[in-house]
């Protein structure tokens, strides 16, 4: 049986931002998650918690569950690595 790697969630963030037009300070006010713990989870260096996510994507008007599947066309895999 093979794992699926998970959704690479920060990657999907910060192109959600970018569409937002927002700075990183900008969601971080937003959404109550520090700046620094954002840029980390933007860069992949850390995991957010659900708790985390859901402040995330509540301040970015999308439902969690657009985080959590896998891109499935080339335009939505390019989406996120802009």
């Amino acid at each position: 049986m093979t794992r699926n790697a998970p959704p690479d969630i920060g990657l999907k963030i910060k192109a959600l931002r970018n569409e937002h037009k927002l700075t990183l300070d900008q969601l971080a006010k937003k959404s109550g998650v520090s700046k620094s713990m954002l840029s980390q989870i933007e860069r992949g260096l850390t995991n957010p918690t659900l708790a985390t996510v859901w402040s995330l994507t509540q301040s970015l008007g999308i439902n969690i569950a657009n985080l959590l599947v896998e891109a499935t066309t080339e335009d939505e895999k390019g989406r996120y690595l802009e």
